[in-house]
């Protein structure tokens, strides 16, 4: 129907970031392509705004619904002056900004819950958390010494839990003060690129190993299940749940594990 373009820029790497659908706009963190966030109209594809000063941050841009407020765009920024930003997302304006994880790259996405954005990317052992819908400069909620280099993490219940894939430790920690619930380091599972997704109660983690484990969704450590693909390539991608199904995806297939 129509292509548009939000730049040229490549790495070996390549880019990260997902869209994000927000009434009429297309929203595209092109880190890579022109290191910009990036506005098209759904209609046409034209470029209806532009925010620069998101090289190297190929985190995916997140829509925060804030408490008695209008909803905010939410990225997490790389860089010597790393920040949160909140941002309106009709607009493209910059509406608030709190200090980030001081890192020279960030890849994993912000979450949210009752208006609370939650950020865990870098490698400086810095995680954030901060109310949304404030104004100007804003300070953090808590800050903690918990973080992950790549995947996001998941809210469930006043929790936040991922996988540290530099210390293959399953991580949870509590979302209203940070404070590390437990650590629970796991031997031969590869790194975990990919983020976790939860259902019926439990928390499904890939690893880069075709590994996939089955991790209670409570604040106390529970492995309920390990298994591993034969597949010998790697697994980055974060897995997908349908209708009681799970999709995982390697770099040579595409497999739905679920009852008959």
């Amino acid at each position: 129907m129509w292509s548009g373009s939000v730049g040229k820029g490549t790495t070996g790497w390549g880019s990260a970031s997902s869209p994000l659908l927000y009434n009429d706009l297309v929203i595209v963190n092109a880190s890579v392509e022109s290191g910009a966030l990036v506005a098209l109209n759904k209609s046409d594809g034209s470029e209806a705004w532009r925010l620069p000063g998101t090289a190297r941050a190929g985190s995916s841009p997140m829509l925060v619904e804030v408490p008695g407020g209008k909803p905010e765009l939410v990225l997490n920024l790389a860089g010597r002056s790393s920040k949160i930003v909140g941002i309106d997302p009709g607009t493209g304006k910059e509406v608030w900004n709190c200090e980030g994880n001081n890192d020279g790259y960030v890849c994993a996405s912000v979450v949210s819950h009752d208006g609370v954005v939650y950020a865990i990317a870098g490698r400086s052992g810095r995680s954030v958390a901060v109310k949304a819908g404030g104004t100007c400069k804003v300070k953090e909620h808590w800050t903690s010494r918990n973080d992950s280099r790549v995947n996001s993490p998941v809210y469930h219940a006043g929790h936040l839990y991922w996988l540290n894939e530099q210390r293959g430790a399953a991580m949870c920690i509590d979302a209203a003060t940070g404070k590390e619930v437990y650590s629970q380091r796991l031997a031969g599972i590869g790194r975990a690129y990919a983020s976790g997704v939860y259902a019926d109660g439990k928390i499904y983690y890939v690893t880069d190993n075709a590994t996939t484990l089955v991790i209670a969704a409570k604040p106390k450590y529970e492995l309920i299940a390990t298994n591993k693909l034969a597949d010998t390539s790697r697994t980055n991608a974060s897995p997908v749940i349908d209708n009681g199904r799970l999709l995982i995806r390697t770099d040579k297939y595409l497999y739905c594990v679920g009852k008959k």
